[in-house]
This record gives structure tokens, C-alpha cells and sequence, in this order.
């Protein structure tokens, strides 16, 4: 993706250029001259997904055409629509409608940022990237800022972990592995440590508060500093049940209580499972 910023106003005519109603008419445009945007934010649909939009096509036709735009030797850049061309091109369809945008590169940019973030159900990551992207545009132009469907403090952490986070952890927050607040913690460590995170996660070991809040201190941080972390935790936990006898009897008695008590301390809570099931107590 060409970032070639120039124009101040650049920012705010691309955004409304996707929604404010022209006279322009879609064009057909054969597929072979389609070129796709190879390094851009977001993933292409999996092949179960992109059968699903080729079935859809099929019946009902293609709905929404593609935003492209002109370059040398007759082609176009697909800036809106490169799932639609892909589920086409199974269709054996030979054109497909487009609406054809001359535009500059940061408008472009931004047609294909704020396409994808409005219209589609991202992963994470995507979002991540889409965002940090997006937030050196607009810092670049001093532009007004652009209503997102995310908080202030949500889209700032998006924008800092797209900009840190190494690209190798991010298939872990888009399994659900990790979390938001867990990935901005990583994200703010140094590479080396981030990359022991990695080989932590390739090995299922469990991130807990404990474990990286020992990694924010260190600037640098191995696999064995992780394991002998996690003994050491393992250790401060049977220590505080096991000096704390009647923790025990008084969290579980409160546990199997009706109704289910609201007094009851889920940090207690915790240490007393943790050491129940460390202790085979129960599994």
C-alpha cells in the first residue's frame, strides 16, 4: 500500500466519497484487469467463506459493485471488493460492475481502510493493523478525527498493538487465545521479551497476571525465567491458602451456599481452586 500523503483536505474527501450519493454509474470492468492489493491490513476470505459469497451471487446477483481505481496500461486496483471479485471469478463471470474512483493514493488508502472497518466482520488483528494504519494517515494530515465503532481507549490500544505487537502473536488473539487487555500488556514489552511470550504460547503455557506482570520488569526475559515464574507463583499460592487454613472451609462453604453469596471474595476464590486442583483435590 503506497502512502504518498499530500493534500490536507485528502483525509475527509475520501471518507465522504464512499457515502455521499453521485450520478456515477458502475461500469463493467473484465476481471482479468483487476489488480488485487497484496500488502494491505486484511486477510482474504477462507475458501468455506468465499463459497458462501459465490452461492449468494449466484442467486441473488452481485449486489454492491467494487470500488477500483485506474492505473497504467488499462488496469484497475481493487480498493472495495476483492472477496466479490475472487467469489465472481469461481462464478466464471468474465466482468463485474465497478465504480471507478480517480483519486490520489492517501484517498485510496482510506477507501480501503474504511470499506473493510465499516462492512466487515474483522479478526483482531485486522482491526489492529486497519487502525494503526488508518491513525498514521490522519496524524499525517492533521485531520479531523473519523467517527469509529469502538471508545477512545479501545481504539488507541488497537492502534498501539498494530503498531508493537509482533505479527507472530496475533494468531493467538484471533483464536480467542488472548485477550485485548492481555495483548496490550505484550505489546508493550520489548521484542526479545515478546518473543519469549511466543515461544510460551507454541509451548500452552498459560499467561497469568502474575507471569506478566514479572515480564513488564525485566527487559529481558527467557522460557526458563518463565518456568521457574510459574513455580514461584505455584509456591505464593499454596503459601497463602496453606498459612490461611480456615480459607479454605470458608470460601467453599460460602461456594455451595443458595443463594449464590454476593459477599464472596473471587481473589479467595481463585487461590483456593488453584491449590484444590494442584493438590488433586479435585480435577
Amino acid at each position: 500500500m503506497v502512502l504518498n500523503l499530500k493534500k490536507s483536505n485528502e483525509a475527509k474527501n475520501a471518507f465522504e466519497s464512499m457515502f455521499t450519493q453521485t450520478s456515477e454509474t458502475a461500469m463493467d470492468i473484465a476481471i482479468s484487469d483487476l489488480i488485487e492489493i497484496e500488502n494491505q491490513p486484511f486477510d482474504p476470505y477462507t475458501k468455506e467463506k468465499l463459497s458462501e459469497l459465490s452461492e449468494d451471487i449466484s442467486r441473488n446477483g452481485l449486489f454492491s459493485p467494487l470500488i477500483v481505481r485506474p492505473v497504467k496500461n488499462g488496469k484497475y486496483v481493487i480498493l472495495s471488493g476483492r472477496n466479490r471479485k475472487r467469489a465472481c471469478e469461481q462464478l466464471d463471470y468474465k466482468t463485474v460492475k465497478c465504480y471507478v474512483k480517480n483519486i490520489s493514493d492517501t484517498e485510496a488508502d482510506l477507501i480501503l481502510l474504511n470499506s473493510n472497518l465499516l462492512q466487515r466482520e474483522l479478526k483482531p488483528s485486522e482491526k489492529a493493523r486497519a487502525y494503526a494504519m488508518k491513525h498514521k494517515i490522519l496524524k499525517e494530515h492533521k485531520a479531523l478525527k473519523q467517527v469509529e465503532d469502538v471508545s477512545d481507549r479501545t481504539l488507541q490500544r488497537y492502534v498501539y498493538i498494530g503498531n508493537h505487537l509482533l505479527p507472530e502473536i496475533f494468531s493467538y488473539w484471533d483464536n480467542g487465545t488472548l485477550g485485548l487487555n492481555v495483548v496490550y500488556i505484550i505489546a508493550s514489552l520489548p521484542d526479545n521479551t515478546q518473543k519469549t511470550v511466543l515461544e510460551a504460547l507454541d509451548n500452552d503455557i498459560k499467561l497469568t497476571p502474575y507471569l506478566l506482570s514479572k515480564m513488564k520488569n525485566q527487559y529481558s526475559f527467557t522460557l526458563e525465567d518463565v518456568l521457574k515464574t510459574i513455580q514461584e507463583e505455584k509456591a505464593k499460592k499454596r503459601h497463602d491458602v496453606v498459612t490461611q487454613p480456615h480459607l479454605v472451609d470458608t470460601t467453599m462453604t460460602k461456594l455451595v451456599s443458595k443463594p449464590f453469596p454476593i459477599d464472596i471474595n473471587l481473589e479467595d476464590l481463585r487461590k483456593v481452586i488453584e491449590f484444590l486442583v494442584d493438590e488433586k483435590i479435585i480435577v
